[in-house]
């Protein structure tokens, strides 16, 4: 990445050139790019560029189909440098390599690219590297790009835990964490928020020295405050929401930061909420969520509700009040008073409704089919389509009836329309 150190320290050596290479441990250098020009113009992340001497580069899909310029694939990496590296491990070699009988050996770099029309090669991260957030497929190397534009951070790597990201830096002094959260919002997705800020005074590597993600989220240093000071002190029902909160997002919004700004999706809200529901005290509904969209305004509105309620002398009341149980049994079911003897009601929808002076009569147009069961089986297509239905053989126990419609089981005669 170009950060303004390097822009800065090439500005001013005028007749040096920065030349950006790439390749992978297992074949060295594949291709490069000469940056030219003035350093100030110069890209936070330039291409990578295009193939060396010998080097064959690919870009496929998952299938190893080519895919077009300005489509994202996998890079494969072919030509002399690209061999069966890994010694006495017979199953990476082979995951890791294959054979095209034409173009020889390539090696599945792992590492998303594209190109571009003018056939230069853009690194598009790792296949490893990517996180969905909020539903969201995510590079994580978009995230430390835009953090490196931040003043005065030299270097940074983001990780995500819990469904949540953590940033680690470097930088001359603690950044304002509510500065960098303004910085990201205008250069990131809404859904791309940082739960947790941290300064560290160098970023911990692995032993062939690149950065060690998760050794990151543990490595010596300290967390960034909101105002670039000690945390705010939460009241006793702020600390409770929080908590809950925490427990059902896996983030840890400030008392007045809004929920979304956290990370938070609507979904989540949704869980908050039945979370809190089951407390037995927290009484609020989810509309409310969107009128008090911080633990701060979220607690002061519970905790009026229940000074409301202590000065009435009665119990806080949830907003939206369950529906009352029903106090009388069922009334017992009895037969239609249409329906012909022995002949009895299969639910409380065959009844006809009470508004109904008669049983209507059947359209002229339909379709029949023939009843399913085999006792009625021969009962021959209705010949008068206006008589009442009560002239219809072999449907009867199954015929249920609404106002709007006439439903039966198949085998039976079906109204689409028509009014009581």
């Amino acid at each position: 990445m170009c950060t303004d150190a390097i822009r800065r320290w090439f500005a001013a050596m005028p007749s040096a050139r920065l030349f950006n290479h790439y390749g992978p441990t297992e074949t060295h250098v594949v291709s490069g790019l000469r940056l030219d020009g003035d350093p100030a113009r110069w890209p936070l992340r330039p291409a990578i560029g295009r193939p060396v001497s010998g080097a064959l580069l690919r870009v496929v899909d998952e299938d190893g189909h080519a895919v077009p310029p300005g489509a994202t694939g996998h890079l494969w990496l072919g030509g002399p440098m690209a061999g069966r590296c890994y010694l006495g491990d017979t199953e990476l070699n082979r995951t890791r390599f294959v054979d095209d009988p034409e173009a020889g050996t390539f090696y599945r770099s792992g590492d998303l690219a594209r190109f571009d029309r003018q056939g230069l090669l853009h690194y598009a991260g790792r296949t490893d590297t990517q996180v969905k957030i909020s539903g969201h497929r995510l590079e994580l190397g978009a995230v430390e790009a835009a953090l490196l534009q931040y003043p005065g951070v030299t270097n940074a790597v983001v990780t995500e835990t819990h469904g949540s990201l953590v940033a680690c830096l470097q930088a001359d002094q603690d950044p304002d964490a509510d500065a960098l959260d303004r910085h990201l919002s205008a250069m990131l997705p809404s859904h791309v928020r940082i739960s947790r800020f941290r300064r560290l005074p160098r970023l911990p590597r692995t032993p062939s020295g690149k950065v060690d993600r998760q050794a990151a989220l543990s490595a010596s240093g300290h967390d960034l405050r909101p105002g670039g000071g000690a945390a705010p002190v939460l009241t006793e029902m702020e600390q409770r929401l929080t908590d809950l909160f925490r427990s059902v997002t896996g983030r840890s919004p400030g008392a007045r930061q809004r929920f979304f700004d956290a990370g938070a999706t609507s979904l989540d809200l949704m869980r908050f909420q039945l979370r809190c529901a089951g407390e037995g005290d927290l009484h609020f509904g989810v509309p409310e969520l969107f009128e008090h969209v911080t633990i701060h305004s979220l607690a002061r509105l519970i905790e009026e509700r229940a000074a409301e309620a202590a000065g009435a002398g009665t119990p806080p009341q949830p907003p939206y009040p369950p529906p009352p149980a029903r106090t009388s049994p069922r009334p017992p079911r009895t037969p239609a008073a249409h329906l012909p003897p022995g002949a009895t009601n299969r639910s409380p929808s065959s009844v006809w409704p009470s508004a109904c002076p008669a049983p209507p009569t059947w359209p002229r147009s339909g379709t029949w089919s023939p009843p399913a069961d085999a006792a009625s089986r021969t009962s021959p297509p209705p010949t008068d389509w206006s008589g009442p239905a009560a002239r219809w053989t072999g449907s009867w126990p199954s015929t249920r009836a609404t106002s709007a419609s006439v439903r039966t089981r198949p085998g039976s005669w079906t109204r689409n329309s028509g009014t009581c």
